[in-house]
């Protein structure tokens, strides 16, 4: 060291949470700084330390075997946290640099001072939310993520007038907080009136993870609806979506009621690609509606969109149009039959909205007390299909 008997203060730097830091003496503090780092650099000793990763934690150098204290001090070498820290030597403890303890959570609020805590209990659905359907996968995966990441976006609300919030955006995070068992979650709480919460929640759900075509389809004609765009053109330029896609997802809307009856049953069972696909069926077959629900029916049960057109195709060009499983009448579909030969049951479904379901089901159920009346009976009372196990 230099030739006073003072010692200067040592340089710890590195990553102190990991237990490790560098310490290194510097030169004499009755020296002028300039000269002394001249002087002394090659003379500079370096010792590695153990430091637990507490706060205020009783540090010896391993080199000198004497006690330090220390205080903040930015340094260019500092280790990979970009933390350093000033030890005096003849002290007794070291204080570390002020490490990132903060979850995502703590600092986003500490970034945004308006973010409030606020209980689930309090949170109401917007009525102005386009999605009609929540995925629980999706909303599974959500919440892992939240669950280990934290709550790094909040949500946003508005307060009403009793006391209640309502969403403006995070519909899905707050179904994964409730998913966790959390209490409360974090949200900005902003004041507006219900024409701009309409319009804030409508743009913050088009862009929002898992929306379907159909439901943007539903957004946008409300949009129009409401007055708040005037044309296609400036839908798109609102929405942030292309031109092509606004006109398109609108054209869903002018599906069949029976072709929109599964949609509204499941908004994501098809694209708008596959809407346009059904259009052309329809313009190209109008008396096969029958053929392309049943299509759709396809696709209800886990067949790809795009094996429709051709399966429509070969069902009207390839073979009869009678099929066991529809009945029809002048081309439109009434009903559909599933058997499950496991259960022994036949699911007889009805796709028509004329049809007086309470007088089908009298009729059904008389139907089949005169079918009972045919199947033999043993001595124990039970049916000779019964005992035979058969159909």
């Amino acid at each position: 060291m230099s030739g006073s008997n003072k010692r200067g203060p040592i340089k710890v730097s590195g990553l102190v949470a990991s237990g490790r830091v560098q310490v290194r003496e510097a030169a004499d503090a009755g020296k002028d700084p300039a000269a002394s780092a001249a002087q002394d650099a090659p003379r500079l000793e370096e010792t590695t330390l153990a430091l637990p990763p507490v706060a205020s934690t009783p540090l010896k150098d391993a080199a000198a075997n004497q006690p330090a204290v220390g205080n903040h001090d930015a340094d260019d070498s500092s280790g990979a946290n970009g933390s350093a820290l000033t030890v005096d030597a003849g002290a007794d403890t070291v204080s570390e640099p002020d490490l990132p303890r903060t979850t995502v959570a703590e600092a986003v609020r500490q970034a945004h001072p308006g973010v409030q805590k606020i209980l689930l209990s309090l949170i109401d659905d917007s009525p102005y939310q386009p999605r009609k359907e929540y995925d629980p996968e999706l909303i599974d995966a959500l919440a892992t993520t939240m669950s280990t990441a934290g709550h790094a976006e909040p949500i946003r609300v508005r307060k009403k007038s009793d006391g209640r919030y309502e969403l403006i955006s995070g519909h899905r995070r707050k179904r994964a907080a409730a998913s966790l068992g959390w209490i409360e979650i974090d949200a900005f709480v902003e004041e507006k009136d219900d024409r701009r919460a309409k319009t804030d929640t409508m743009l913050a759900a088009i862009g929002s993870h898992g929306l379907s075509d159909f439901e943007i389809a539903g957004l946008l004609q409300d949009a129009l609806d409401d007055g708040m765009v005037s044309s296609q053109r400036q839908l798109s330029a609102w929405s942030g979506l292309n031109l092509s896609k606004v006109n398109a997802c609108l054209q869903m809307l002018q599906l069949p009621p029976s072709i929109l009856a599964y949609l509204q049953k499941k908004p994501s069972l098809f694209s708008f690609e596959t809407s346009r696909v059904i259009h052309g069926l329809l313009k190209d077959y109008p008396g096969h509606l029958a053929d392309i629900e049943r299509g759709i029916e396809r696709i209800a049960d886990g067949k790809p969109q795009n094996t429709l057109k051709g399966w429509v195709l070969q069902a009207i060009k390839g073979r009869p149009q009678t099929d066991p499983n529809l009945i029809t009448s002048s081309g439109k579909l009434i009903y559909t039959t599933k058997r499950d030969a496991a259960a022994r049951a036949v699911v007889v479904t009805c796709k028509s909205p004329d049809v007086d379901m309470e007088a089908f089901e009298k009729k059904l159920q008389a139907w089949l007390e005169e079918q009972a009346t045919s199947v033999p009976q043993t001595p124990d009372g039970s049916s000779g299909a019964d005992q035979a196990g058969g159909e």
